[in-house]
């Protein structure tokens, strides 16, 4: 099993990454008595026998709570119905909570963890490569009002991230390269070379190759991993990591969670590298390479395929976000491939024409 360690004041913990994990048992880091496995319906069809056999095998009495999947799930009401169910099962704090699923399924569960009764323990078993890479690590957890996207959260880390690359072959390609657009994302702001691999190594990721595979998921989490340990409240250099999601979680919102976030945050990513451009901080073959590597995964890169919202509609979005401040946009903004800076104070009027212009 390859191994990243995550670091913050007063606690650490792992993410195991190793094909077939599921299928064993997962090794936790302290005794529970019991778990509780948060997944949706689809996801524990697949799975959900798999991970009770593991989670049984470490000597844990398992419930298994199901959601809804999909965004409008991640609702306060779908914690308070999954904690009501908790209380009922007889769940207490030194018992476990297991986030099996996505990234919807881990922000629910990763947040219902952190409120019910003042907090408990939690283990995230990501399925999809978006959560694999990004929202299972760093201990950001909350669900979404009707008008803004993870409004209402809190920063809560799990004891250990298990990820198995295997459960990938079942996740469909759309959701497959939702989180390519994490990935290419992350190669975007720090790490130039892995941005090259994913380029020279597209053909192979698609097939789900393994070295390739283990190597994408690895590197992802190697480079989150050093930033939350840096930054664990998103006060200072974590804030890179929101790169494409500025307009990206406009676009989510404006098209009522029509659209996947990888799809949106890689809209995102062309608009705040063009708002780069029109400011003079990078040069056009950087949304040239971007924009290229995000259409080889066929994600989006302008608005045509997201039918039926107004730029004005994403605007009016935007400005519920957690991002803006006094009526002006932060944005993370590429200077290069690898290399990105923090800029405030962007005019709505400069983040308006260039959406016109997607």
């Amino acid at each position: 099993m390859k191994t990243v360690k995550v670091t913050i004041p007063g606690k650490s913990y792992e993410i195991g990454i190793e094909a077939g994990i599921l299928s064993s048992r997962i090794a936790l880091p302290a005794e529970y008595r019991r778990c509780a496995v948060v997944t949706d319906a689809v996801v524990g069809a697949l799975y959900g026998s798999k991970a009770r056999k593991a989670l049984e095998a470490a000597g844990l009495r398992v419930e298994t709570l199901t959601v809804t999947p999909g965004e409008r799930s991640k609702r306060l009401s779908t914690v308070e119905s999954l904690a009501r169910k908790l209380l009922t099962a007889g769940i207490e704090r030194r018992d476990l909570i297991a986030a099996l699923g996505g990234g919807v399924v881990g922000d629910i569960a990763g947040f219902l963890a952190a409120s019910y009764m003042r907090g408990i323990d939690y283990l995230q078993i990501p399925t999809s490569l978006v959560a694999q890479i990004d929202s299972s690590i760093g201990g950001k957890t909350g669900v979404d009002l009707r008008d803004a996207k993870n409004i209402i959260g809190a920063f809560h880390h799990p004891v250990a991230v298990i990820i198995d690359p295997a459960v990938l072959k079942t996740l469909p390609r759309r959701h497959f390269n939702n989180g390519m657009a994490e990935a290419i994302k992350t190669a975007a702001i720090g790490d130039a070379t892995l941005f090259a691999f994913i380029e020279k190594n597209a053909a192979k990721i698609k097939k789900l190759e393994p070295f390739a595979l283990e190597h994408l998921i690895t590197q992802c989490c190697r480079f989150k991993a050093k930033i939350v340990s840096r930054d664990e409240r998103e006060s200072g250099v974590r804030a890179i990591l929101n790169f494409g999601h500025t307009v990206g979680h406009g676009v989510e919102a404006a098209s009522r969670y029509r659209i996947l976030h990888g799809e949106a945050v890689a809209i995102g990513m062309v608009a705040a590298s063009r708002i780069a451009e029109s400011l003079g901080l990078c040069s056009g073959e950087t949304t040239r390479r971007l924009a290229a590597l995000l259409k080889e995964f066929s994600l989006p890169t302008d608005l045509s395929r997201v039918k039926g919202i107004s730029v004005d509609a994403i605007l009016g979005a935007m400005k519920s976000d957690k991002k803006i401040r006094g009526g002006k946009f932060t944005f993370i903004l590429p200077l290069k491939i690898g290399k990105v800076l923090i800029k405030r104070n962007v005019a709505a009027r400069l983040v308006g024409r260039t959406l016109r212009g997607l």
